[in-house]
């Protein structure tokens, strides 16, 4: 005995089933199926060109730095054409020991950098990767250049604390 579906290929009824009867195209005619992730790959951008937003305090300290980079570059060029005077303790604690020029490179090359990292780094508040090497190098000059000013003013601030105890310390003695 045959099984009744070898006898009857289509079923009870004899007839192909309708999908069968259908006419279907040659599979070398159907388009292929794209390849999604070859083309998420080539539609993205690196990581390194994405901006990333920059900490609200790094903001402001970078600011900082070009503003007051900007104060001492000007004065250094007032030096350095001798328009203003650069002599005493005060000037030598500023420049170093006396290296205005390299003082002036520093200071320029920094807010060279900063000014013109700014406008493409909107505010100095995104960057990607080459722009934050670019703010932070110029930054770490900026300070450095700014680190004989720091010095000059800590000394002035603990001279005149100093000077305030000795008088305050004169006058407890004459008071007795």
């Amino acid at each position: 005995m045959t099984h009744l579906s070898a006898a009857r290929p289509y079923g009870r009824r004899g007839s192909p089933p309708l999908v069968a009867t259908m006419a279907l195209p040659a599979l070398d005619l159907l388009p292929t199926p794209p390849n999604l992730v070859e083309e998420v790959a080539r539609r993205s951008r690196p990581q390194t060109s994405v901006p990333a937003a920059l900490p609200g305090e790094a903001v402001f300290v970078l600011w900082v730095i070009l503003l007051a980079n900007s104060g001492l570059l000007a004065w250094l060029v007032a030096v350095h054409l001798g328009a203003a005077s650069c002599s005493g303790f005060g000037c030598m604690i500023v420049t170093f020991g006396g290296h205005e020029s390299l003082l002036l490179a520093a200071t320029a090359a920094s807010v060279l950098a900063l000014g013109a990292s700014a406008p493409f780094c909107r505010g100095l508040t995104r960057a990607n990767a080459v722009q934050l090497a670019v703010v932070a190098v110029a930054a770490v000059v900026g300070g450095c250049a700014l680190l004989g000013l720091v010095a000059l003013v800590i000394i002035v601030v603990v001279g005149a604390a100093l000077a305030l105890l000795v008088v305050a310390a004169l006058a407890a003695m004459l008071t007795r």
